[in-house]
């Protein structure tokens, strides 16, 4: 094994296991976390004997968290003992970008305005909290989950819970590239949910229907932004 792959493999943030976790569960959720937050970089190499001894399991639900996250194309097994980060898919990244500018709009129309208070609330507490510790990436990663969270909302309130699902895989190379641009200081704002409430400075969001209104600009900025960065640094990326 390397040592910039052992680097990688001990800079990991590894995530507290739930009461009763099986131990492949609490991998596979270790294993995703990394890679969406760009720890474990497109073409990685992940040592599983290693990984495995870092976490005190055995080989075995480490392998088969691998095989997991190889179901939602995250990884590529080289053979038993190694794994290799798969390089992050643009045409899924701009699949993600289209439905959002063509979709989003009439399904963000289905939140309640109590939805969209409670989601804007926290936005802005977790930007204030962002600010003061300057924890951009970290604060990025929240973000994005709340994001997530609350158009999950919308998707179910619009009864569009299959097209949530068919977009699982699109969703996570556009999370992965979000993410690989903070950390290569490419994009700073981070993910969309930072940038909308940047907008909302200038032009008060008061409803949902606002939030849709600023997504078809917002998303072209941002996925020029994203083209940039793929061409800057290709070999994280495969079109």
């Amino acid at each position: 094994m390397s040592d910039s792959a052992h680097n990688n493999l001990r800079s990991l943030a590894f995530l507290p296991r739930h009461t009763d976790e099986p131990a492949r569960d609490w991998a596979w959720r270790i294993l995703l976390h990394n890679i969406c937050m760009a720890r474990l970089l497109p073409g990685n190499i992940i040592n599983t004997a290693e990984l495995a001894r870092i976490m005190g399991l055995s080989r075995t639900p480490i392998h088969e968290a691998c095989v997991m996250i190889e179901d939602r194309g995250l990884v590529e097994r080289i053979d038993r003992s190694k794994t290799v980060i798969s390089l992050i898919n643009m045409d899924e990244v701009r699949q993600y970008c289209f439905i959002l500018t063509t979709v989003e709009p009439w399904i963000y129309s289905s939140a309640s305005q109590e939805q969209w208070t409670a989601h804007a609330t926290s936005l802005i507490k977790t930007i204030a909290d962002i600010r003061s510790a300057r924890l951009h990436h970290e604060g990025a990663a929240e973000l994005l989950r709340l994001s997530q969270r609350y158009r999950y909302t919308c998707y179910q309130a619009a009864g569009m819970d299959d097209c949530w699902n068919m977009l699982r895989s699109a969703s996570l190379a556009y999370i992965r590239a979000s993410m690989l641009a903070m950390l290569l200081d490419e994009w700073r704002l981070g993910p969309l949910a930072y940038e909308l409430l940047f907008a909302a400075a200038r032009n008060p969001i008061d409803s949902p229907l606002g939030t849709a209104a600023l997504l078809p600009r917002l998303l072209a900025s941002k996925l020029k932004s994203l083209e940039q960065l793929a061409s800057s640094y290709p070999y994280f990326f495969v079109s």
